[in-house]
């Protein structure tokens, strides 16, 4: 099996939301990008290759089994659970990945 990683992010405001996107779409590992969105967050633009779902809140049962269902095939799951814009260290992921 190879290593690939799902990321699942909080929608946030859409310049910290396309800097953390631009930081996991670097990682090679990577493999899908999945923004959650709540009732009241609704129309957030994604980039390229991005996908949503809604889940009634950020911190619900039901985030957690849409995460489930979503991760597919990917061995790693990221969930990043602040709106503030991610900064990768060098190689953390991989790191990350190498450890689990």
């Amino acid at each position: 099996m190879h290593n690939k990683i799902s990321c699942f992010l909080p929608v946030a405001e859409p310049a910290d939301l396309k800097q953390t996107i631009n930081e996991l779409k670097a990682v090679e590992l990577v493999s899908e990008i999945y923004v959650m969105t709540t009732p009241e967050s609704k129309g957030a633009e994604l980039p390229e290759g991005v996908a949503s779902f809604e889940v009634p809140a950020l911190n619900s049962t039901h985030m957690v089994k849409a995460i489930a269902q979503k991760a597919g095939d990917a061995s790693h799951v990221l969930l990043y659970t602040k709106s503030l814009p991610l900064k990768l260290g060098a190689l953390s992921l991989e790191r990350m990945v190498q450890s689990a």
